[in-house]
């Protein structure tokens, strides 16, 4: 295994205007969250709730606190898949990378984990916007299709990239 990562190409791969795209719905799930957060934070009060059961009302509370760990997470979300995102010729693919099909299988691989990683930084901020709204009384739960659709989200993502990428297992995208 270690031997085919040595031998694969590495390879410069530009940037697509869907790929600039999702950098931008990311970075601005980033902001949204701290800002969010520094704007809720002094309405908090000091137990809000923590988890949410399926029927979206809240099974557990804990400190006002634990609206930071989201953000924190969605933070490190963007850092570390961005940082990921810079070497595709690392990534776990379920066929042989050659010369012959590395730029394109590269491409959609570096583009799926962008856009995995806005859906996910978003799903983290409107997971805290849900815990500041029951938490000061403006909600008494977490609508489920918010979750559902995220969940939905994250699977079409990946369905659209690994079809793609099976689709040009060869390398061959004109040939469509």
């Amino acid at each position: 295994m270690r031997d085919q990562l040595l031998q694969r190409p590495r390879l410069e791969i530009p940037r697509t205007f869907p790929d600039y795209i999702a950098e931008g719905l990311a970075l601005t799930g980033v902001v949204a969250g701290l800002t969010l957060l520094a704007v809720v934070w002094t309405a908090l009060p000091g137990e809000i709730p923590r988890h949410f059961g399926f029927s979206g009302e809240p099974t557990a509370w804990s400190g006002r606190w634990s609206a930071v760990f989201p953000i924190v997470l969605a933070t490190g979300l963007y850092v570390g898949l961005t940082i990921i995102a810079r070497y595709p010729h690392i990534f776990n693919f379920p066929y042989e990378i050659t010369a012959t099909n590395a730029a394109i299988q590269y491409r959609l691989a570096r583009s799926m984990i962008i856009w995995l990683k806005a859906v996910c930084v978003w799903m983290l901020v409107l997971i805290v916007w849900s815990q500041a709204r029951v938490a000061t009384g403006a909600a008494e739960g977490v609508d489920p299709l918010m979750i559902f659709g995220f969940l939905i989200g994250i699977h079409v993502v990946l369905g659209i990239f690994l079809v793609q990428g099976f689709r040009y297992r060869d390398g061959n995208p004109s040939a469509d």
